[in-house]
């Protein structure tokens, strides 16, 4: 009997210590302690990143950015530049984000958390590589969860240790999203007049002064009424805050023979923006070019709405629009008003030689306009 009590005893010894070692083997992420950074050092190095790239399932490239001649730009949009404060979210996002819990180590559970190796063609997660920074920085992020508080599942791209890190963390997989938005702001209180050809309709609008309340229809068909007092104030809009919603080089897209809308805006101090507008692939498309009005710009008084306190570049971080005023409070002469204006246009025709933008479709809507659609209906 007491043999047999001991030999008993031997064998629930030898079971707790197996039982103990299957669990350690199942869950050793238990032991692994969380609360480190995700990406150790990158605060330090941010500065240093040169590149990122966004790598989805099939080892597909979805974005690639990078830094060209000191500003970053968008590899799959020719090198387009890029939104600087974007770029700088995400990178802010991961050298702030705290590794919260271990997860598995079981690469068959991997594809739950989104995970797994993006080479696979059904991947569901996205590697964020970095370039630049000593080691370069090479992640897999997963799903994003709001249990327990906000958390993205991530892992090192060459780990075999799935975390839960603080923050969402998923990038936008969009190259265009990337982009500088950015392209040009001239309010409606600059514009004097406006013109618009569309096929054979005409639209010419203007103000005789910046002070008069709305823009006025000229050379209307006989008979024919503005459909409000407002009608017209719409068009003159267009430029102001104006944003792109993608581009494309001009020799990609081609303007056509026909069917192309023809728009001019004036404004009061000599600046002019010529717009070529068409629809193709189901997209507008829009080309701008800007000139400097010699006669306008001298006549133009110094205070006049744009000058030296209103700038057509949009407010945006590394604007390559080179901004052009004089000393506050000293007066123009009719030769510095028109290289005021003629800086203005060379600035603004930097950004848009070689590039054919895609607008919002509602900008889009009010380039593309007919005389007919600002008229009162016929009786």
């Amino acid at each position: 009997m007491k043999n047999r009590l001991v030999l008993l005893a031997g064998i629930a010894v030898l079971l707790l210590i197996a039982a103990v070692w299957v669990v350690g083997r199942q869950a050793p992420e238990r032991t692994l302690a969380g609360g480190g950074a995700l990406v150790g050092g990158l605060s330090e190095s941010i500065n240093a990143v040169d590149g990122i790239t966004l790598v989805g399932a099939g080892d597909t490239v979805l974005v690639s950015l990078r830094i060209e001649d000191g500003r970053w730009v968008v590899s799959e949009r020719a090198n387009y530049p890029a939104d600087f404060g974007k770029i700088r979210r995400l990178l802010l996002d991961l050298s702030q984000a705290r590794r919260i819990e271990a997860k598995t180590q079981i690469a068959a559970n991997f594809a739950r958390l989104g995970v797994e190796d993006v080479s696979a063609a059904d991947a569901t997660g996205v590697r964020i590589d970095l370039s630049g920074t000593t080691p370069p920085v090479s992640l897999i992020v997963g799903r994003f969860t709001g249990l327990a508080g906000e958390g993205t599942f991530i892992r090192d791209a060459d780990g075999e240790q799935a975390w839960l890190a603080s923050g969402s963390l998923i990038p936008d997989r969009t190259p265009a999203n990337w982009l500088d938005h950015g392209l040009l702001d001239i309010s409606s209180s600059r514009i004097r007049a406006v013109e618009i050809r569309n096929d054979d309709s005409l639209i010419l609008a203007g103000k005789a002064s910046p002070e008069q309340a709305s823009f006025s229809l000229s050379d209307l068909p006989r008979g024919r009424e503005p459909s409000g007092e407002f009608a017209a104030d719409a068009l003159a809009g267009v430029l102001a805050e104006l944003k792109l919603e993608d581009v494309l080089p001009a020799a990609q897209a081609p303007m056509p023979d026909v069917g192309v809308i023809e728009a001019t805006y004036s404004s009061f101090d000599g600046l002019v923006i010529e717009v070529r507008a068409w629809q193709a692939d189901g997209e507008n498309r829009v080309r701008f070019t800007a000139t400097a009005d010699a006669a306008a710009a001298r006549a133009a008084p110094a205070s006049a709405p744009g000058g030296p306190a209103e700038a057509s570049a949009p407010a945006a971080a590394e604007s390559p629009i080179d901004s052009v005023s004089s000393a506050p409070g000293a007066a123009q002469t009719s030769e510095q008003r028109l290289a005021e204006r003629t800086a203005e246009a060379d600035a603004l025709n930097r950004r848009f030689e070689g590039w054919v933008f895609q607008l919002p479709p509602h900008v889009y809507a009010n380039i593309n306009q007919r005389l007919d659609g600002l008229l009162k209906p016929l009786d």
